[in-house]
């Protein structure tokens, strides 16, 4: 890892964390993997799922509407650490989240 990146990975650390538990999609290249995003912060993000990629690896993560470009900064088992390009707003990403939990599930209340 390069010196520029291994301070970035230090500042994120310093971001707030949010527990989160939301099912997502995970592309590398042009394949797919499910994953749980377990935390959001404004820099990064937390992943469990089977078959994570490698450290230093370029993936997106869908979760609803929102798109995270990211790095794998580390991988331990099952979870695995989300350095994001760009900082999100992990509040409004668990209100968007949230909000579309509840039209689903009032929509499958309604068939």
């Amino acid at each position: 890892m390069s010196r520029p990146f291994d301070q970035a990975l230090r500042d994120a650390r310093r971001d707030q964390r949010y527990p989160v538990s939301f099912a997502a999609d995970m592309f590398v290249g042009r394949v797919r993997r499910s994953v749980m995003v377990r935390d959001l912060s404004r820099n990064g993000a937390m992943l469990s799922g089977s078959d994570l990629p490698a450290n230093g690896t370029r993936v997106l993560v869908t979760l609803g509407a929102a798109k995270l470009f990211g790095t794998v900064a580390w991988k331990h088992e099952v979870y695995c650490g989300l350095a994001l390009l760009e900082p999100i707003q992990p509040l409004q990403v668990v209100r968007d989240m949230t909000r579309g939990q509840a039209r689903r599930e009032e929509a499958n209340r309604d068939r």
